[in-house]
């Protein structure tokens, strides 16, 4: 691009190649470039220090870089990455704790002996090493109940969340199946959540699903006014996993108890983050996973209420383990290390919310001194800190008549540049991308063993 450039290339163009040190670092973030479509670039920008001659121009910049799939340059860096033929020197920074997070080291501590000396199988119950495990899980058990206020009777260890949600949605469903033929869910659920109640859809089953309003949180007027008589189930997502968006659980919970139905939640992404009592959301079902909570992946946990009692269909047969709904042998390791996790997380709950906060507050106000018009989307006041969902609502034109944005990205995000734009699902719902201003929105995931150089490195600073 020749002649006038827009502000924001501009400002690429300072910060990597006006800094008065010769060895520079790069945000290693996805920065999603705007050339003529359709040939939309995504360039994926590593921690490393440049070794190439600079180009002259941000735009000439990014077309070296976005041809280098085609043409791949070779680096020294041992310690580099390979992506599509293509070698990158360095490590990125990590950004997207809501796809998933890293082991805490005191959680890995806590797994290796029942890899190494105590790998006994639980449900041995003849010896000595099946019993240590028996206990382990047990204690496991204790410490994810108790970091939602819930008694060990109630979790049910399980794969993962989305394991879980299948069991609540179709276990419910199908167990009630006689008198219950109505769910209803939100449109901004869980792919697992949704593709479980198009599941039922395929089988008869009726279901509802709710709009949210522009702040991603949904109509309690609406949700009463869609229950039925035949309505089995109720499945809200506590915290959404692309905007952060917290839903007025109670609020939900009330009316859930009010008509006499099961009120299920994905709650994976809010596990350990915020306090959680599942009696005063009057919850039936939780859904809760291990690797969002700094635990290992694997591995999740589903409470059950016991009083009212939850009733369900297994949705697996085998051995009867976990009370007959997950069948097959509980991966001790696995199991202790999300215990272990849960047990870290409500200690330092307070201390990570505060610190989280602050990262993400320090992040925006830096993206926003150099970006104009960059809007949080959903809910700030009922908002997870370490979700930073943002749109951009400005787009450019330069002389040659194309589209000019410089856009940060770190972890959820569909946008193309062309007649048509994309955008991650949640945001179509709130009616984020119905204005044809809007060009661009993407998911920054803060997390507690991040640092604050992975926020300089991510803004303009």
């Amino acid at each position: 691009m020749s002649g006038t450039r827009c502000s924001t290339e501009q400002i690429l163009d300072d910060f990597l190649f006006h800094t008065p040190t010769l060895e520079r670092v790069v945000p290693p973030v996805s920065l999603h470039l705007c050339i003529p479509f359709p040939f939309a670039t995504f360039l994926l920008i590593r921690r490393q220090t440049l070794t190439t001659k600079p180009a002259s121009t941000a735009s000439d910049f990014v077309r070296t870089l976005s041809t280098a799939v085609a043409v791949a340059e070779t680096y020294d860096d041992p310690d580099g990455v390979s992506m599509k033929g293509v070698k990158i020197s360095g490590r990125p920074l990590y950004l997207d704790m809501q796809a998933t997070s890293s082991v805490d080291p005191r959680v890995v501590d806590a797994m290796l002996p029942y890899y190494l000396t105590r790998y006994g199988n639980p449900h041995s119950r003849t010896h000595m090493y099946g019993w240590e495990s028996d206990s382990a899980v047990e204690t496991a058990r204790a410490q994810v109940a108790d970091l939602i206020g819930a008694s060990p009777k109630e979790i049910v260890f399980t794969s993962g969340a989305t394991e879980c949600n299948n069991i609540s949605i179709k276990g419910v469903m199908h167990f009630y199946k006689d008198k219950k033929r109505h769910v209803i869910t939100t449109q901004t659920e869980h792919k697992c959540v949704l593709d479980s109640c198009r599941h039922l859809q395929q089988e008869g089953y009726n279901v509802t699903y709710l709009p949210v309003k522009t702040d991603g949180l949904i109509d309690l007027d609406e949700l009463r006014s869609s229950i039925r008589p035949d309505t089995g189930l109720v499945s809200v997502m506590a915290v959404n996993n692309e905007i952060g968006v917290i839903q007025l659980m109670e609020e939900i919970g009330e009316i859930c108890k009010e008509f006499k139905i099961p009120f299920h939640t994905d709650a994976a992404q809010v596990l350990g983050k915020i306090p959680i009592d599942v009696d005063k959301w009057n919850v039936s079902l939780m859904s809760l996973s291990g690797h969002k909570v700094y635990g290992p992946k694997g591995i999740g946990a589903l409470y059950m209420r016991r009083r009212p009692r939850i009733r369900v269909e297994p949705q697996m047969n085998g051995g009867g383990q976990e009370r007959g709904i997950q069948s097959g042998t509980v991966p001790t390791p696995l199991v202790v290390g999300f215990g272990a996790a849960c047990e870290i997380a409500k200690k330092e709950m307070e201390y990570d919310e505060k610190r989280v906060r602050a990262l993400q507050n320090r992040m925006l106000k830096g993206i926003r001194k150099n970006l104009d018009m960059v809007v949080v989307n959903g809910s700030e006041e009922r908002h997870y800190p370490g979700n930073l969902n943002r749109s951009a609502h400005k787009i450019v034109p330069n002389n040659s008549g194309t589209w000019c944005f410089v856009g940060m990205i770190a972890a959820t995000v569909d946008v193309t540049f062309s007649d048509k734009i994309t955008c991650c699902y949640c945001a179509i719902y709130m009616g984020i991308f119905g204005n044809a201003f809007v060009v661009g929105g993407d998911t920054i995931g803060i997390g507690t063993m991040g640092n604050s150089d992975e926020t300089k490195l991510m803004i303009f600073w």
